[in-house]
Order: structure tokens, then sequence, then C-alpha cells
């Protein structure tokens, strides 16, 4: 299966080769435990678990990041919410956009991933003296 982005599609031009679509695909199992269009075959789908600051929690309870969101825990201050997804580069650039509002709590490799591309962004502004 492969997936374009259609809005980038150059000198598009017809052919006499005819697609078929699979009688078994089913797009909507097939996306199902991913974020976004990709689906990465190499990664496997995932508890991840994320704690929300609470004003960013109200916004992501108002309109969830995917079907499979869940509340775990809820304080004035902070709401701990559970996905069951791949957590692949469309699901991280999400997560980063949320910046300081947002802490991925488990598993730890996608948080280990997250933290570093953060030090990457860090090094990028720090000021040497």
């Amino acid at each position: 299966m492969r997936i374009y982005a259609l809005d980038r599609l150059q000198n598009l031009k017809p052919t006499a080769i005819k697609f078929r679509m699979p009688a078994d695909f089913d797009p909507e199992a097939y996306f199902a435990d991913c974020y976004g269009i990709i689906h990465d075959e190499n990664e496997d789908t995932q508890l991840i678990q994320l704690k929300v600051n609470s004003g960013q929690a109200k916004y992501i309870r108002a309109l969830p990041l995917h079907p499979s969101q869940k509340g775990i825990e809820r304080s004035k201050d902070y709401a701990v919410l559970s996905f069951y997804i791949k957590p692949t580069f469309d699901f991280r650039q999400e997560i980063l956009s949320i910046g300081e509002d947002v802490e991925v709590i488990s598993p730890a490799g996608f948080r280990n991933e997250i933290r570093e591309v953060i030090d990457t962004m860090h090094k990028c502004y720090c000021i040497d003296e």
C-alpha cells in the first residue's frame, strides 16, 4: 500500500494502467492505530500515556487526538491521557507542537525519543559564552 500527498504531486499524467482496490482492504482498519496518514509496518502499536497541563487537557478532551484516547487521571493542574497508537513521526510532531504543556510518561522508548529531539533543539538555542 502506498500513500501519496496529493497536494505535492506535480506533472500528473493519466495512463492506461488501471488500479483496483484490493477487495479485502479496509482503510479504517489500516489506519485505526495511526495518527494521520503514516502507517509504519515496522512500528508496533503501543499504549502511550501523556501528562498534559489543565489548559491543554481541556482542548485535547474537546478535540481528541485519536479515537483510542482515554482519560486516566485528572487534577486541577493536569490530566493524564492514554492512547493506543503507533508512535510514528506525525504523532511525534504533534506532541512536540504542544511544547511544554505535555510530557510523555510512557513508554520509555517514546519518552526518550521525544527527549532526544528536545535536547537537540535546546542545543540550537543555547548561547555560547
